[in-house]
């Protein structure tokens, strides 16, 4: 938004923050939190998980932002590092996961979810997510893909759905644990999906 316009704007956590929440953040995404755009405002503590120095050289790097793509689980340990200090009040959390997301390379295992014949190859081929970056890239670009990229991707996109859906169960799990669940009010959303051509 215009820069004016932006600064006179206020986040929901300086909002809440007035009303008297201590407000987090995990940011997996430099699009969602990062502190050169303004994005970290109004909270107590933004975690941004993406600049770990931890992760550099361990994760894929990001074409666009140049950082590491973090995992369900480098957000998870953030969280579950903090969990015992969390009241059952007062507390706003936002958690920005990055999955699904690219790159779509998650663990092998929820590859291998989605296949169909139990033969132990996915229908996608096997095909690696870096063997896959240049044609996505190209598809994106072109608007055009064969049927066998986008089978390809619509696999490794669904894969990474699964992988997602096990880290929030983890979550959720911690939650439960720390006898925090019950008293939160948890809202799921996403900025967008993938269509792949369909």
């Amino acid at each position: 938004p215009n820069g004016t316009l932006s600064k006179k704007l206020k986040m929901l956590p300086q909002v809440l923050k007035e009303r008297g929440f201590r407000t987090i953040g995990f940011i997996g995404n430099p699009h969602g939190g990062a502190a050169a755009l303004g994005l970290d405002r109004g909270y107590d503590e933004c975690v941004q998980v993406y600049a770990l120095d931890k992760l550099k050289g361990k994760r894929a790097t990001l074409k666009v932002t140049k950082y590491p793509a973090p995992l369900p689980e480098d957000i998870t340990e953030q969280i579950f590092a903090r969990l015992p200090g969390l009241a059952r009040n007062g507390q706003f959390a936002y958690i920005h996961y990055l999955q699904p997301h690219i790159p779509y390379d998650p663990p092998q295992k929820y590859i291998d979810q989605l296949d169909p014949d139990r033969l132990g190859r996915c229908r996608c081929g096997g095909m690696k997510w870096a063997d896959l970056r240049g044609r996505f890239d190209e598809a994106n670009e072109s608007g055009r893909a064969s049927a066998a990229t986008i089978d390809h991707m619509a696999a490794h996109y669904r894969a990474n759905i699964r992988y997602m859906d096990d880290g929030l169960a983890a979550l959720f799990e911690q939650l439960k644990k720390h006898d925090l669940y019950d008293h939160s009010l948890i809202i799921l959303t996403a900025d967008h999906g993938d269509a792949f051509f369909k």
